[in-house]
């Protein structure tokens, strides 16, 4: 048992993708986020302080002229429940309204292969669900197997800012 101890002790001071992140009890690690563009989609990337291997990223398509698809979105087990996935969302969507979408779209279906049992693998659908409805996404249909959902699509209306509605008020008049 001590040996356990120990070796959780070790593990726990080695550092992260080896390299240390340097917080305090009044600090958190530095987070940055790295943008990749390509003509039918993406990738929004996080990084946690110096790192050079993200700990987390979104993917996403383009489904239409103003509508984007987040594909994938993941953070890595060790730095789950720290909110960076909500971070990485709201990241995402602040860059695909960048990019004029005005519509973007979910499938909340967890990775089947962590989830052992159907009633495991049921309540994390529910969870997804709750957090993207959280994160102001509305469900648009669910899928159901076996009496269980087994993913919902879902969907984000990117809302104008007055800021946004002046800058286009502003481009239009000077054409």
């Amino acid at each position: 048992m001590l040996i356990k101890v120990l070796i959780g002790l070790l593990l726990l001071s080695l550092p992260i993708f080896g390299s240390e992140i340097a917080t305090t009890a009044t600090s958190a690690p530095e987070i940055r986020f790295e943008q990749k563009d390509t003509l039918g989609g993406g990738k929004v990337e996080l990084f946690i302080g110096q790192q050079t291997k993200p700990i987390g990223y979104a993917l996403y398509k383009k489904e239409a002229k103003s509508t984007a698809q987040i594909f994938s979105i993941r953070i890595e087990h060790g730095f789950r429940g720290k909110g960076l996935g909500t971070q990485l969302l709201q990241k995402t969507i602040q860059f695909l309204h960048a990019l004029h979408f005005t519509t973007i779209t979910v499938l909340a279906q967890p990775d089947v292969k962590e989830y052992p049992n159907i009633n495991e693998y049921s309540k994390a659908v529910e969870k997804l669900i709750a957090w993207y409805e959280k994160n102001g996404f509305v469900i648009v249909k669910k899928y159901y197997k076996h009496n269980y959902i087994r993913s919902a699509d879902m969907e984000y209306q990117v809302k104008e800012t007055e800021e946004g509605k002046k800058e286009k008020e502003s481009s239009s008049s000077k054409e």
